[in-house]
């Protein structure tokens, strides 16, 4: 029987307020700030913003000058970079006229191989030798102080900033133990407003700032911290960091501040970017496609013609940082899993000037939880209706698609993106996931089911014809365990050996057939299919016996050897045999004997051995000797299938020499061919060929064949007698050219008694067993026989036999 269908969703009460009890919990963990299903929500909110929102504007003004695998190349150096280098490339800058910098590079400590640290160790040296004491030693000390002072790398770099005007450096805030807040340049680490004002999504305790000569010397400095998120995603971007009650500005919001026109214009940038979301919204990323775009440090500090053109970077924001392999840690964005730190500042940079930062409002976010709320309670609600599986997840869908219409819209044309989004989206995704493979694997379980019984009622079927062949088929089967006991027996085993099936299953087998497991059984081929039966006796019920043809084949189950045996009843043939065995006995003794002695007498009698005959007796004698010629030629013929078909027929094998053999077959019947005008044609190229076969046999086949051919051709023809070698067998054939078989006799032609007209309508003389005889002596020698015939061109009839090695 198929698989019934699912059973149709219940309506409790109960389930139904569990599950929305559920999804109310969901809710409220969510907006008390825990993420039950963060993973989900998170992916769901990455395919939602970045695949729903339009492309951010750019007005191009954003390059990244990278520090990448070539710069370190072509400078020769290794990370980080020399303060030489970078004096250099500040000063460089100057022909390229760009309108900021912006560094995501620490400075922290001051130069160790410096000039400055050289030239405190030679005048503390010079004093202990006592060189400072006279009024010339200390001016020498003094002047080389200065120039050591000018070639100091530190210094450089320096003067290149403060030459520059233009470059914003990088701070590092930590939420741990760390070094003090520098105070001697507290107007490069000014805080942009009170931390109390605004709830910022990141704190710190201490921070790590470039050296207080280079911050005196920048433009600004600004946080490089970044939000990651649990699962290494950088999707937040905290334009400002609480520490010790005040908020500093980050890379990005000092940057931007920096640019701006006026203070006004300043303050308005540093409101946007911390009025919402803890001063921390969501990043709006270039597409991958719209890469911003880069140049290489070396191309700037070496200067090589045409690398880049002084036009270029002209009124240009400069991002610059490291992306060399090894050397900068490659972060992971929602576009994609490798990107440099300093591509995410710059992004933030953009966002904010064009106002494409992604934020959640309050009003936004209770409109959030109330439209979640709403969608929750419908979709529970369907879960304790009566629908099928199906239909839950159309609904499931549609509850979806309604949801992210309404977040796509909020999103697009407002530019608010609903506090609670990805916590629906990502539990109705689940959920309608979980409904669909539910759906899905029920109807493939169905489908599974359903072949499987179609399968097994083939089987049960098949196994039922099968039994009924086995049980209704007239010869007994019987099996047999590995420990000689009878499994099993069919309708016609009950009937042979005239015992109920209940009573004869385990007893031993030798009880029914006494032989068994005796040296017949054991040493026959029974592991082949083609097994030869084996006569034997079996006994009944009463005692008494009859003869049975017993088969024996082994199947194995499992790791136990069972037998199969079929056991026929062979008692009527016995019978037959023995009516045969007394028919040839009498034909041989009654008729045989006889029939010899007439022909005998009538042979002296035509020889004159009573003196000449009156003609007309004489030819009286030669009739009754013809009649009788074929009257013994009939009863030999007849002995001989008979012996053939018992199988009886000793034959008397020996290597024989083909080619005399096809001789002597010619001239013993060279005088029957006369009779009939017709000579022999010998054609043998079997020279050196030799079989195994019975002489007397063969000859018999030889004189058939050349008979029935002689017979069969036209008077003043040839019969052709060939012999060659084919395929390691020799063929023998004998061709007439007589009328021909017709097309509705070649399938009876090696039948008993058979005798037909040939083509010509004509019958010639015969017992109609000669093919017949032949057939059997050449296959009892493992050779073939066979005709090719046309009407009115004649027969060829050929034998093959083995050739003896």
């Amino acid at each position: 029987m198929f698989a019934p269908p699912p059973p149709r969703w219940r309506r409790p009460r109960v389930v139904r307020g569990v599950i929305t009890a559920a999804f109310t919990l969901l809710v409220a963990a969510r907006v008390l700030g825990f993420e039950p299903l963060e993973r989900v929500d998170d992916t769901a909110w990455d395919g939602l913003l970045h695949g729903l929102l339009p492309e951010p504007p750019s007005d191009g003004r954003v390059v990244i000058v990278e520090v990448d695998d070539r710069t370190l190349f072509d400078l020769g150096e290794r990370w980080p970079l020399s303060r030489a280098t970078w004096a250099r490339f500040f000063a460089r800058l100057s022909e390229h006229r760009p309108a900021l910098v912006v560094v995501d590079v620490v400075f922290d400590q001051p130069d160790e191989g410096g000039a400055f640290v050289l030239a405190d160790a030679l005048s503390r040296r010079l004093a202990k030798e006592g060189l400072t004491a006279s009024p010339d030693g200390a001016a020498v000390v003094a002047l080389l102080g200065e120039e050591l002072a000018d070639a100091d790398a530190d210094a450089q770099l320096s003067r290149a900033l403060a030459e520059a005007g233009n470059v914003i450096l990088g701070a590092f805030f930590t939420t741990g133990f760390g070094p003090p807040l520098i105070d001697d340049a507290p107007q490069r680490l000014a805080p942009v407003a009170t931390a109390a004002e605004i709830d910022l999504a990141l704190e710190a305790t201490s921070v790590v700032a470039s050296h207080p000569r280079f911050i005196i010397s920048a433009l600004g400095s600004g946080a490089m911290n970044v939000l990651v998120d649990p699962d290494g995603t950088i999707r937040r971007y905290p334009y400002a960091i609480a520490m010790d009650g005040q908020a500093y500005a980050s890379l990005a919001l000092s940057a931007a501040m920096a640019l701006a026109p006026d203070q006004a214009t300043a303050r308005a940038l540093r409101d946007e970017a911390l009025s919402a979301d803890g001063g921390a919204p969501h990043l709006h990323y270039r597409a991958l496609d719209r890469p911003f775009p880069r140049v290489g440090l070396s191309d700037l500090v070496l200067g090589a013609p045409g690398a880049v053109e002084p036009s270029a970077l002209t009124g240009k924001v400069l991002f610059v940082g490291a992306t060399a392999f090894g050397v900068e840690a490659q972060v992971r964005t929602p576009m994609t899993h490798s990107s440099p730190g300093v591509e995410v500042h710059a992004t933030a940079f953009e966002n904010l000037l064009t106002s494409q930062s992604v934020v959640e409002r309050g009003a936004a976010a209770w409109l959030a939880v109330l439209e979640t709320l709403a969608l929750l309670a419908a979709f529970a609600w369907l879960l304790g209706t009566g629908l099928t599986a199906r239909w839950l997840v159309v609904a499931a869908v549609g509850i979806a698609i309604a949801h992210a219409v309404l977040v796509w819209s909020a999103a697009t044309t407002s530019q608010l993106l609903l506090a609670m989004s990805p916590l629906p989206l990502g539990l109705l995704t689940l959920a309608g996931a979980e409904l669909t493979l539910r759906w899905v694997a029920g109807l493939a379980e169905r489908r599974r089911l359903a072949e499987r019984q179609r399968i097994l009622e083939a089987e049960r079927d098949t196994l039922e014809k099968m039994r009924l062949v086995v049980e209704h088929v007239g010869d007994a089967i019987v099996t047999v365990d590995e420990h000689g006991n009878v499994g099993w027996l069919n309708a016609a085993a009950e009937a042979l050996f005239q015992r109920r099936r209940e009573s004869t299953v385990g007893l031993p087998v030798a009880d029914l057939v006494p032989t068994w497991g005796e040296e017949s059984f054991t040493k026959q081929p029974s592991d082949a299919p083609g097994a030869h039966p084996l006569e034997d006796e079996a006994r009944r019920a009463d005692g008494t016996r009859v003869p049975v043809e017993v088969t024996v084949t082994p199947v194995r189950i499992g790791a136990e050897t069972h037998e199969t045996c079929v056991i026929r009843d062979i008692e009527s043939r016995k019978a037959t045999e023995r009516l045969r065995e007394e028919l040839l006995s009498t034909v041989n003794h009654e008729l045989r004997t006889p029939i010899t002695s007439i022909l005998g007498s009538l042979k002296l009698l035509d020889a004159g051995i009573v003196g000449v005959l009156p003609d007309e007796a004489a030819k009286l004698v030669r009739v009754a000797l013809t009649n009788g010629d074929r009257l013994l030629g009939l009863v030999n013929d007849l002995l001989d299938i008979s012996r053939l078909e018992s199988g009886r027929v000793a034959y008397e094998r020996q290597p024989i020499e083909l080619a005399e053999a096809l001789e002597a077959a010619v001239e013993a019947n060279r005088g029957y061919g006369t009779t009939y005008g017709v000579d022999i044609a010998l054609d043998a190229r079997v020279e050196g060929v030799v079989v195994n076969a019975s002489a007397r046999h063969l000859a018999q086949v030889f004189a058939n064949l050349l008979s029935n051919a002689l017979k069969y051709s036209p008077s003043g023809g040839t019969v052709e007698l060939s012999a060659a070698l084919s395929g390691g067998r020799a063929r023998v054939s004998v061709r007439d050219h007589g009328p021909g078989i017709p097309a509705d006799f070649h399938s009876h032609i090696f039948d008993k008694f058979t005798m037909t007209a040939a083509g010509d309508g004509r019958k010639r003389p015969g017992t109609g067993l000669g093919l017949s005889i032949a057939k059997r002596i050449i296959e009892d020698h493992g050779g073939q026989i066979g005709f090719e015939t046309a009407v009115g061109e004649g027969t060829t009839f050929w034998f093959e036999l083995p050739v003896l090695e």
